[in-house]
C-alpha cells in the first residue's frame, strides 16, 4: 500500500546521493489540478477584461450628454443617467420608482402616448419627439428612442429609452415655420409684386401677376426679360445677365422702368432687384410697384411747370434743357443753330381795343401758326406776354432768317379776330464761346431794331 502512494527518487550529485519520497496521488492529479489552475486564471482574466468593459460602459452611459433611462416592463423607472438631472432638474432618486409622466407637459394630445406604449409593448421600436417639463416648469424637447429588452427569452423585460434635447432646433424650427407663414401672408396679400428669378423666374406672388397680366403658368415660362418695355431692356436686361454671372458689384439696385403686359398696355413699375444664392446659385431676388399714376401725375405736373396753359407752347422753364442740347451738339460736331425772337406789333391796342379774351385768341393763333411754319427740328416757346422764342437746330443765321420770313409772311396774310397782325423779329446765331444769355441779348437787339425800323419786319443780330 505504502509503495502506492509513495515513491522513491534518488538523485546523485556532486555532495553525494539524495533521496525524495513523493506521494503517488500527487504525481496523479497533478497535470490536472495545473490545468484546471490555468484555466481559472484564464475565466478570472476574461472576467476582469468584461468587468473592465462593464464599467467603461457605465461611465459612457452615465456620463453621456444623451438623455438614458431604463424602465421595467410596467414603466417604472429603474435607471436614469445624470443627463436627467442636469436638464430637468430633478434629483436621480426623484426618478426612481416613478413613471417617465414625472416630466409630463400636458402639451401632446393622449393619443400619442396610447401609440408609444402600444408600440413598445409589441416589441417594436417606438420613434417621437416630446415635450416635457422641467422641475422649475418649464418646457423642453426631446427626440426619443424607445427600444424594448428582453432579458428571458422571448418575454420583454425592460425598456431603454435615449433621447437628445432638441429645444434649441425645435426653436429655431418654429421661429422660421413662423416666419415661413408670415412671409406667405405678406407676400400673398401685398400690392408689391415679389419675384425671383434665374434663368427663368422661380417665385412670384400674385400681386406679380396682377401687374403682369400673366398666369402662374405663362410666368413659370417666361425669362425676366420679356416683360420689360424695349426702351428699357438695354439697361436692365445687361443688369439681369450680371447678377447671375456675379459680376454686378452694387448689391442692390434700383430702378424705374416700363414694362409690357399681356394684353400690350404699358405700365410704369418701381422696381429693387438684389442677389441672393437660392439652391447654390446666384438668384435675383426683385419687387415691383405699379407706379403708373404716380407717373401720369407727374408728367402733367411737369406739363404744367413747363407749358404755357394759353398756347400749349413750351414755357422758358424748359428752354435751358434745350439750350443745352444745342450747346452739346456745336461743341462735339459744330452743328450751328439760332434763336429767333418775335412779338406782335401794337398787341397793347388789340387787348385795350377787343379786350383780353380777342387778345388771348389773338395769341393761340399765333401759336397755331408758328407751329405750321416750323420744322421738326425747331423748337417753339412762348417767352412771355405777346413774344416768342424759336429754337432753330441744325440752322445757321440765313436759314433762320429765311424761317422767320416766311413766318411773317404767312401771320401778315392771316385774318384774326380783330382783324390783321404782323410781327416784328429778331435773329441771332449762336457763336463759339459766347453763353446762350448772350445769343438771346444780341436776337433781342435784333427784335428792338426791327421795331425801330417800321415794324413787320425782321432783323439779324449783331455778333
Amino acid at each position: 500500500l505504502l509503495q502506492l502512494v509513495c515513491c522513491q527518487v534518488g538523485i546523485s550529485e556532486h555532495y553525494g546521493h539524495f533521496i525524495f519520497e513523493i506521494p503517488m496521488l500527487y504525481l496523479l492529479f497533478y497535470a490536472p489540478l495545473r490545468r484546471i489552475i490555468g484555466d481559472y486564471r484564464k475565466v478570472e482574466l476574461e472576467f476582469q477584461t468584461q468587468k473592465k468593459e462593464l464599467l467603461k460602459l457605465a461611465h459612457v452611459i452615465e456620463q453621456s450628454a444623451d438623455l438614458i433611462m431604463i424602465t421595467d416592463a410596467s414603466g417604472k423607472i429603474e435607471y436614469v443617467n445624470s443627463a436627467y438631472p442636469n436638464i430637468t432638474g430633478y434629483k436621480k432618486e426623484i426618478f426612481i420608482g416613478n413613471k417617465p409622466a414625472i416630466l409630463k407637459s400636458d402639451n401632446h394630445p393622449k393619443e400619442d402616448f396610447k401609440d408609444l406604449w402600444q408600440t413598445i409593448t409589441s416589441g417594436n421600436v417606438y420613434h417621437g419627439v416630446f415635450c416635457n417639463k422641467r422641475q422649475d416648469g418649464t418646457f423642453y424637447y426631446e427626440e426619443k428612442t424607445v427600444t424594448p429588452i428582453r432579458l428571458e427569452g422571448d418575454k420583454i423585460t425592460h425598456y431603454v429609452s435615449t433621447g437628445k434635447e432638441i429645444t434649441d432646433k425645435i426653436i429655431i424650427a418654429k421661429a422660421l415655420e413662423e416666419s415661413e407663414y408670415l412671409f406667405k401672408i405678406v407676400s400673398e396679400n401685398s400690392l408689391t409684386g415679389i419675384f425671383m428669378y434665374q434663368h427663368n423666374y422661380v417665385y412670384f406672388n400674385k400681386a406679380f401677376e396682377e401687374i403682369t397680366g400673366y398666369t402662374a403658368e405663362e410666368i413659370f415660362m417666361m425669362e425676366p426679360g420679356d416683360i420689360i418695355h424695349p426702351l428699357d431692356k438695354e439697361i436692365i436686361g445687361t443688369e439681369i445677365e450680371q447678377r447671375l454671372a456675379g459680376t454686378l458689384q452694387d448689391s442692390k439696385t434700383f430702378n424705374e422702368l416700363r414694362i409690357i403686359r399681356k394684353d400690350g398696355s404699358v405700365r410704369w413699375v418701381y422696381a429693387t432687384i438684389a442677389s441672393v444664392m437660392y439652391r447654390e446659385k446666384i438668384a435675383g431676388l426683385g419687387s415691383i410697384i405699379d407706379i403708373s399714376e404716380r407717373k401720369m401725375l407727374e408728367q402733367n405736373l411737369e406739363k404744367l411747370a413747363t407749358t404755357d396753359k394759353l398756347t400749349s407752347l413750351l414755357n422758358r422753364t424748359r428752354f435751358n434743357e434745350y439750350a443745352e442740347r444745342e450747346i452739346a451738339g456745336f461743341k462735339r460736331y459744330e452743328t450751328p443753330f439760332s434763336v429767333i425772337i418775335f412779338d406782335i406789333d401794337y398787341f397793347k391796342k388789340v387787348n385795350d381795343q377787343f379786350g383780353h379774351d380777342v387778345g388771348d385768341s389773338a395769341l393761340i393763333q399765333m401759336a397755331k401758326i408758328g407751329q405750321s411754319v416750323l420744322r421738326t427740328t425747331d423748337v417753339f416757346f412762348r417767352w412771355g406776354g405777346e413774344e416768342f422764342l424759336i429754337l432753330c437746330s441744325h440752322s445757321d443765321e440765313e436759314q433762320a432768317y429765311l424761317l422767320a420770313q416766311r413766318l411773317r409772311e404767312k401771320i401778315e396774310n392771316s385774318s384774326f379776330d380783330c382783324g390783321l397782325l404782323t410781327i416784328s423779329g429778331g435773329i441771332a446765331q449762336y457763336v463759339d464761346g459766347e453763353t446762350i444769355e448772350s445769343t438771346i441779348k444780341r436776337a433781342d437787339l435784333a427784335l428792338y431794331s426791327a421795331k425801330e425800323l417800321g415794324r413787320n419786319r425782321i432783323e439779324k443780330g449783331v455778333n
